[in-house]
């Protein structure tokens, strides 16, 4: 997914790409360590905080995200400011379902029921030993349908399985516990934090989205008007539209190469 960026930079900047957990495939040999429950936002702040360190050990990073990638980045700028310089989100950023029109509603229903909570299904699956294999056909038959525009990742073998759908878990879980009010002591709500207002100086942010993303004839952002507003109004924050769909790094990589 980031081969052409990798390329575009490498010759002046250290490239670090993460794998997520349970995203390595079948055969990571690091997959047992991994809990089988996936990890929360926080969680995965830390875990991405940690890698970062280790892959440079003092000064800040430049922290480039896509799609989950941006949900966790928010969330570990936000508990861990002092590692970024900056940030490059895709494509994602915090929704806003109160603030929906009743004409979006049929949008976002069709979202959960066509897409997120098969997959959070397919996730539960692996915890059944008859099910499990059928969770794993059935993820990567969801991802080579979504994988649209993305031409360089291959759906086929055992790198995507059943554990890959963790985060529609953690998403929806912690969504119905800020809803009733519940607060776990160790999880932040699930929906990506907005971004803190900051001092000049801050944590600038460039904010790329495909903006022909349709969907029953209708164009839909995965990220609130809001917040797209209130971002591109803050100094030394930028939001760029591509004309694209949701994979932008492969559908517009000139494009987000020259950002």
């Amino acid at each position: 997914m980031w081969d052409a960026q990798v390329a575009h930079l490498k010759a002046d900047y250290l490239c670090v790409r993460v794998t997520l957990p349970h995203f390595g495939g079948a055969g990571d040999k690091k997959a047992t360590s991994f809990s089988p429950w996936g990890y929360s936002f926080p969680d995965m702040a830390d875990i991405l905080a940690s890698s970062a360190r280790k892959a440079v050990p003092t000064g800040k990073i430049t922290l480039v995200a896509h799609d989950w990638g941006s949900h966790y980045a928010f969330h570990m700028q936000n508990k861990y400011p002092q590692l970024i310089r900056r940030m490059v989100v895709m494509d994602v950023g915090p929704p806003n379902f109160s603030g929906a029109s009743l004409r979006m509603a049929p949008i976002y229903l069709a979202l959960g029921l066509l897409y997120q909570y098969f997959l959070l299904v397919y996730f539960l699956f692996s915890f059944v030993p008859f099910l499990a294999g059928i969770g794993d056909r059935c993820m990567r038959a969801a991802a080579a349908t979504y994988k649209a525009g993305l031409h360089d990742h291959n759906t086929a073998g055992d790198r995507i399985t059943a554990k890959c759908g963790f985060p529609y878990m953690w998403y929806h879980w912690e969504y119905l516990l800020s809803v009733f009010g519940l607060q776990p002591g160790l999880h932040a709500p699930p929906k990506p934090i907005p971004l803190k207002e900051v001092p000049a100086g801050g944590c600038p942010v460039l904010f790329m989205f495909g903006d022909r993303k349709e969907l029953f004839g209708m164009n839909v952002n995965f990220h609130s008007e809001s917040w797209e507003k209130a971002l591109a109004a803050r100094e030394g924050c930028e939001v760029v539209p591509l004309p694209c769909g949701h994979w932008l790094t492969s559908q517009c990589g000139g494009q987000v190469n020259a950002h």
